[in-house]
């Protein structure tokens, strides 16, 4: 998802597997995790695959679009 897309347009993308894991042991199904350095999305897709709600920050708009498309 996200990740593919934005491979080659941020460098600080996260192993979403690795956060799903982060996410399952510290929120409960329908949390909300908040990610105020959204980066390429990587929390938001692993927050969507716990079944957990998702508020995330971007300032890049250019990048939030192509987040927000996937």
């Amino acid at each position: 998802m996200t990740n593919k897309v934005l491979k080659h347009l941020h460098n600080s993308e996260k192993n979403v597997k690795l956060l799903k894991f982060f996410i399952e042991i510290s929120a409960n199904k329908g949390d909300i995790v908040l990610d105020p350095f959204m980066g390429s999305g990587s929390t938001g897709e692993a927050s969507k695959l716990c079944e957990r709600d998702f508020i995330g920050v971007k300032l890049n708009q250019e990048i939030y679009k192509i987040i927000e498309k996937n």
